[in-house]
């Protein structure tokens, strides 16, 4: 079929539709009509017959699910290889979606009832103007110009169900997740799924309440993150150290799916004030990711000089947490040298290194990040010792707060964590800054303890380093 007769295949199957919708609207069982197979008229337009048909199988839908103003439809065919155009538009209205991406892959559970060749197809589409609960047509026109019409209303998701179901629609479409974002020329999956988590974000970060008590002016503060169940333990780990920091410390505590830590809060609370330490709670209702939860927590705070750390470090000196703060004073942005659990080194900053992916007969050029000195022996470790960085990890970060301003705090684009801490060292090198590491062997980093490895974390750090390498060209 010529591109211009599949153009007049799609003028010719609009209106056959609209005919059928007014058909539909005179008959009380239309709706069952629509689940059995029914041959139509053929409509002749410019030469060539056009059979519409209106049924459930061979193609079907396996799913509709919406996020906002994004839509995943899931399809599956015979053979999917069938179709020349695939149509997605709001029921009884003008059509406003776009289609972002479709991914095709194997459908295992289908291959038993219809054959080796048959397919499954996500369609990933956005509409500024989608509205919840309205029902939504598919059209598909066939090289045997048939249109097939499957109807169906879209299921609302949460962001992580609708994030996780894409991660998973890319790994069975066959391709690595980084890799099939950074081939992607256009970047409009990229695109999609940072727009759904900016929509998820506006909503969620302003969903929040604080409350605290100073009982003297600050001078440093100290942000800490808190975000799932596993954290539970190392609150209590983290209470010896707070009591044991300077007078003038100031503590923020952030946490996310704050219903979860109630009880601990409330414990807290109490303690804060009975030894008089300068203390404010911030309470999102909702994960909301390391960057904004961090931001929110510095603009919560009232000292000149902040410190991001994270709930899995444990420290054996409170006091390295006001030297690293004070160190910052020059006006540069430093992290610390982290140990692991097993007495040797896991982070003593970050260097980005080259490296070139291929896929066919394409290359690319992406970024690594490669934690410098990592496993080597505690003993080269100079107590106080200051060195230099490309980047350096945000398990701790210290700044001071108008550096903290002038950058604008932890870039928020990237998905729920990984790649920001490297991006805002960037971030302060391009605007005159240097990037240190205070050498000390005073603290343990329990890396993953509370975030945990699964195959969604694996998936987000894919996405975030396709975010990153395609804003570090």
């Amino acid at each position: 079929m010529t591109k211009a007769a599949r153009g007049t295949t799609i003028d010719a199957a609009a209106a056959d539709l609209a005919a059928m919708k007014a058909a539909d609207a005179s008959t009380d069982d239309a709706a069952a009509a629509a689940d059995t197979e029914a041959s139509l008229t053929p409509a002749a337009e410019g030469g060539n017959r056009v059979t519409k048909r209106v049924f459930s199988k061979p193609f079907s839908i396996d799913s509709m699910r919406q996020f906002g103003s994004h839509l995943v439809v899931r399809l599956w065919a015979v053979d999917a290889t069938e179709f020349i155009r695939i149509i997605v538009r709001t029921k009884g209205e003008a059509s406003g979606l776009t289609r972002v991406s479709t991914l095709f892959y194997a459908r295992r559970d289908a291959e038993e009832a219809a054959g080796p060749t048959a397919l499954g197809l996500t369609i990933l589409l956005k509409d500024p103007s989608l509205s919840a609960g309205g029902e939504v047509e598919v059209m598909l026109v066939t090289v045997r110009d048939e249109i097939l019409v499957l109807r169906g209303t879209p299921v609302r998701d949460s962001f992580q169900d609708f994030f996780a179901g894409i991660m998973y629609d890319i790994q069975r479409a066959g391709r690595p997740i980084e890799q099939r974002l950074l081939f992607d020329r256009s970047r409009a999956l990229t695109e999609l799924l940072q727009s759904s988590w900016g929509e998820y974000l506006a909503v969620q970060k302003k969903a929040y309440i604080s409350f605290g008590k100073t009982y003297r002016p600050a001078t440093f503060s100290v942000i800490t993150v808190f975000y799932r169940r596993p954290f539970i333990a190392s609150i209590y780990a983290l209470i010896a150290k707070i009591l044991e920091l300077p007078p003038g410390a100031e503590v923020v505590l952030c946490f996310q799916q704050a219903a979860v830590f109630q009880q601990q809060i409330d414990y807290l609370e109490g303690l804060f004030r009975m030894f008089q330490i300068n203390h404010r709670f911030v309470l999102f209702e909702e994960n909301v990711g390391f960057s904004a939860a961090n931001n929110v927590g510095v603009e919560e705070s009232t000292s000149p000089r902040v410190l991001l750390v994270n709930p899995d470090i444990c420290c054996s000196d409170a006091g390295v947490y006001a030297r690293i703060a004070q160190a910052a004073d020059d006006g540069n942005v430093y992290g610390a040298t982290l140990l692991s659990d097993a007495d040797e080194v896991m982070h003593n900053g970050i260097e980005l290194l080259d490296q070139t992916i291929v896929f066919k007969t394409k290359a690319l050029r992406v970024l690594r990040t490669s934690h410098i000195g990592r496993h080597s022996p505690v003993d080269l470790i100079e107590e106080g010792e200051i060195t230099d960085a490309e980047a350096v990890s945000g398990a701790l970060i210290a700044v001071r707060r108008d550096v903290w301003d002038e950058l604008g705090g932890l870039p928020e684009h990237f998905v729920l964590a990984h790649f920001e801490d490297v991006e805002f060292c960037r971030m302060a090198t391009r605007a005159g800054m240097r990037v240190k590491v205070y050498n000390s062997r005073k603290l343990i980093h329990l890396e993953s303890y509370g975030a945990g490895e699964d195959s969604l974390l694996h998936a987000i750090k894919q996405v975030n380093s396709a975010i990153f390498n395609a804003g570090a060209k």
